[in-house]
């Protein structure tokens, strides 16, 4: 499917520069009590690690990883999305205070 829809080199070597360029290191800590970091592990555009690292930057944040449903996880896998975002939004979260 990736290879179907590529988008081509030089669209992805802009996303690249532009992800790599991106640097919030040190700036997130306390930004809020409780966020939700959603990230595919198959997400081409940007990796779960990415967002490892942003919720790690965050502190209090609840990182859930989709085994598959790329950068449009919402589209490609609805329920797999749906069901941490309503969790979050219910205040329900699978870490211990």
């Amino acid at each position: 499917h990736q290879l179907a829809t590529f988008p081509g080199i030089e669209t992805m070597e802009k996303r690249i520069a532009a992800l790599a360029g991106f640097d919030a290191t040190g700036k997130l800590d306390g930004l809020a009590d409780r966020m939700l970091v959603l990230v595919a592990k198959d997400d081409m555009l940007v990796p779960a690690s990415a967002g490892e690292l942003l919720a790690g930057e965050l502190g209090a944040a609840w990182l859930e990883m989709l085994p598959i449903g790329g950068h449009a996880c919402n589209i490609t896998q609805p329920e797999r999305f749906n069901e941490p975002v309503l969790a979050w939004l219910q205040g329900r979260y699978p870490v211990e205070d």
